[in-house]
């Protein structure tokens, strides 16, 4: 509801009820101007009549006219509506239509998301072991025909490289794979080599972590010969792990192998890598056969 408020030099302008009692500035003449109560606008409403001239004037014929096309606008364009403005003691200038301005405490307030909580553990995805600029290891899971002896029974081995010391660049997969295959070789006429999981531990499993495989330096290697052991020049494979038998209490094992010599400049460090994975795993057999007694 808005209060039709007539200024001494005759200006009509429309102010909300809100501001009912109050006193403001005339948009023409900027003179203070008192806003009637409403229960005197309410009396004096049936015999009160806007005169034509103010009737023409007022705001809001003005805005329900249809815009005009773009061929009908005139050069001038018509002067804006003139708004109420109140005094310093007042609220701030509303529009003359009767839209009062919004409460200054409607600000919407924004928070950030707080982060979705990580899976437990158990539901994480477990990651593929891979040593610093190098790929994941390729785990040895078969062993040739020509190693195995079905009528013997089956040995299991299980690898894992947890904390492994991996500095090669390339995959070392080849190494474990020939330690695998010396292991069955040496135990060939007593056990048949298995690489899947086992079942349950009534049979023998050698549990075996890799802990180390250092390629070296092929370079130092050639230059300096045995003095390369001080200088980082050896390759070195180390595993360690335990060897559980049936009745018996487990047997642990660490067994490490160094060289640095080889046939031809120094060596490549993947030829001397499965060197010393042929040596140990011929260690590894002599720790199983005394692990049955």
């Amino acid at each position: 509801m808005a209060i039709k408020v007539t200024c001494a030099c005759g200006k009509v302008t429309n102010v909300p009820d809100a501001y009912a009692g109050r006193t403001g500035k005339c948009p023409a003449c900027k003179q203070p101007v008192k806003v009637p109560m409403l229960e005197t606008v309410a009396m004096a409403a049936p015999a009160a009549a806007p005169a034509p001239h103010v009737a023409q004037a007022a705001a809001p014929q003005l805005r329900a006219q249809p815009r005009p096309a773009a061929a009908q606008i005139p050069q001038h364009a018509p002067e804006p509506e003139p708004r109420y403005e109140p005094s310093e003691s007042q609220e701030p200038a509303y529009d003359t239509a009767g839209d009062e301005a919004p409460p200054a405490d409607e600000t919407p307030e924004y928070t950030a998301a707080e982060p979705a909580a990580p899976p437990p553990l158990h539901q994480q995805q477990p990651l593929a072991y891979a040593s610093p600029g190098a790929g994941a290891i390729d785990f040895p899971t078969t062993i040739p025909q020509k190693l195995r002896q079905s009528d013997c029974p089956p040995l299991f081995l299980v690898i894992s490289a947890d904390g492994a010391e991996i500095r090669t660049k390339y995959n070392p997969g080849p190494v474990l794979q020939k330690l695998a295959e010396t292991l069955a070789q040496r135990m060939k006429k007593k056990f048949d080599l298995r690489l899947d999981p086992p079942a349950d531990d009534s049979a023998p499993i050698i549990y075996m972590r890799v802990a180390k495989i250092i390629p070296g330096n092929r370079f130092l290697r050639y230059i300096f010969g045995p003095a390369a052991m001080l200088f980082g020049g050896t390759t070195c494979v180390e595993v360690d792990g335990s060897i559980h038998m049936p009745g018996n209490e487990p047997v642990p094992f660490k067994l490490k192998r160094r060289a640095w010599f080889g046939l031809f400049l120094g060596g490549s460090s993947l030829g001397l890598l499965k060197r010393n994975a042929k040596v140990l795993g011929k260690k590894m057999a002599g720790r199983v056969k005394a692990a049955q007694k």
